[in-house]
């Protein structure tokens, strides 16, 4: 199936499809010229061999697919600052684990991620991310809530990163049915974030400097997070 994939992305972008015999030749072809680097790096690594080709998960996190593939349910209905909003959320909530969330929480919920993350490929089902969270203590409201915001481009599927992220939304959502917008919790992590960052003389600071922001979230819950959860801090 990822072969296939290649071979309609290559024979779409440049005309021409792929057999076993000329991938080579094709993606040496000057007609990459007229593409993009993304493109190109995605084609290559979907008519890799089979035991070198990415995952379905892996393929959908692609740089090219998350910069052009407009997001699963999206329509008219659904404004697309929406996506802004939950990506707003991930990065806030990405900057903020390292100070909010204690070692050994994160120690277990990378652990319950590796155990179910069977093929090994750094990503896990919405259904199993899910569970993990009620199985750390969250309801069922508040996981599904997370789980909706974490999931930035509705791929399906979440890395740790975006599982940490979920834990600390979690945290922060009230214990009650009522769904939560990517807006309310914005605002929410937007407070938290402030008071995490800037000291009572600061009230008025607009902008966190970033030499502070390096400081404080370089903790040992911030260094996991670059170890396992591929996030560059520095």
């Amino acid at each position: 199936h990822i072969w296939s994939v290649g071979v309609l992305a290559q024979a779409m972008l440049l005309g021409n499809s792929a057999s076993n015999e000329d991938v080579q030749q094709l993606m040496a072809s000057e007609l990459w010229s007229a593409r993009s680097s993304h493109s190109r790096s995605f084609v290559e690594q979907m008519l890799r061999p089979a035991s070198q080709r990415p995952t379905a998960a892996q393929a959908l996190h692609h740089p090219w697919l998350k910069s052009t593939v407009i997001p699963r349910g999206l329509s008219n209905a659904v404004p697309s600052g929406e996506v802004t909003e939950k990506l707003m959320c991930y990065m806030l909530a990405i900057l903020l684990v390292p100070v909010e969330l204690a070692q050994r929480d994160l120690d277990r919920l990378r652990a319950d991620f590796a155990r179910v993350d069977q093929d090994l490929d750094g990503f896990v089902p919405r259904r199993t991310a899910h569970g993990l969270l009620v199985l750390r203590g969250s309801i069922e409201s508040q996981a599904a809530a997370a789980i909706e915001v974490a999931d930035v481009r509705n791929t399906g599927v979440l890395d740790f990163s975006s599982l940490a992220a979920a834990a600390l939304f979690t945290d922060m959502l009230p214990d009650s049915p009522k769904v939560y917008k990517a807006a309310e919790l914005q605002e929410r992590l937007k407070t938290l974030f402030f008071e995490a960052f800037t000291d009572e003389d600061d009230e008025a600071l607009e902008e966190v400097p970033i030499e502070v922001l390096r400081e404080r979230v370089m903790t040992s819950v911030g260094k996991l997070m670059e170890k396992y959860g591929g996030i560059k801090y520095a």
